[in-house]
């Protein structure tokens, strides 16, 4: 007995989003009969929201084009972000597997994405039905639990907000510019930085300008920046500041 269900959109089959996504491949060269046909294509513009937190859970959205990322939002009001995600990504995955019935974050596109949707009864279904699909979707999805608890979350826990910061500085793309003098520029704005390294605003800020007295750091325009000089000599201060506790003090030879 079929137990296809579509909802809204327009409808596609596996193979055409092979077509659009080849990297689906890995996961699945085909799918269970009986769900065929069961998915349905929406785009979604950057910035606009993908689910809400606490949305009813009634499909799982595989990420085809574009980026997304995960953003969970305390009562107190501040973001931060949990997760961010590029094509192959199953949006709600982790829900569904734990058995949780609404979206436990606020997805969100950071690009503009292009999703398949799949109801969340047949998506259970198609996990039952191929082994290799579950064993392939589960392994994506534990490496990244994986690489957050031992690596982002450790370092949260134990690391001082100046090395997480400047660690996060050196790590992304930056624009150069020739103007006055040479310089690679962070065009984020701080409230993204601070809404994916899970750091509040005003810490963010604080940080800064520490950065800025060591000289590790320079600022062009309010943005953050460095010169070839500081990303050269980025190492140094990574190793100085992972020498300091939390408080920043710096640890002695017997804690270290």
């Amino acid at each position: 007995m079929s137990i296809l269900l579509n909802i809204g959109g327009n409808v596609v089959y596996y193979h055409e989003l092979l077509q659009k996504q080849p990297l689906l491949q890995s996961y699945a060269s085909d799918l269970p009969v009986e769900i065929e046909g069961a998915f349905t294509i929406h785009k979604f513009a950057a910035k606009s929201t993908i689910y809400s937190k606490g949305d009813s859970l009634s499909r799982i959205g595989i990420l085809l084009s574009g980026r997304a990322r995960a953003l969970n939002e305390v009562e107190t009001g501040y973001t931060y972000m949990v997760d961010q995600q590029s094509p192959v990504a199953f949006i709600g995955a982790i829900a569904c597997l734990s058995n949780n019935e609404h979206a436990s974050a606020r997805y969100e596109a950071v690009t503009d994405c292009e999703l398949a949707f799949v109801s969340t009864k047949n998506f259970e279904y198609w996990l039952r039905s191929d082994p290799h699909f579950l064993w392939a979707v589960s392994s994506s999805l534990v490496g990244k639990l994986y690489e957050y608890v031992c690596n982002k979350s450790a370092e949260h826990r134990f690391m001082p907000t100046i090395y997480i910061l400047l660690k996060y500085i050196l790590s992304e793309p930056m624009q150069f510019s020739a103007c006055e003098s040479p310089q690679y520029v962070l065009t984020k704005p701080r409230h993204q930085i601070s809404e994916e390294l899970g750091v509040p605003l005003k810490t963010i800020n604080r940080t800064v300008v520490n950065l800025v007295q060591d000289g590790a750091i320079t600022l062009a325009r309010g943005k953050i920046a460095l010169t070839s000089a500081q990303y050269q000599n980025g190492p140094l201060y990574l190793r100085d500041y992972g020498r300091r506790s939390r408080n920043g003090q710096y640890l002695s030879v017997e804690t270290i």
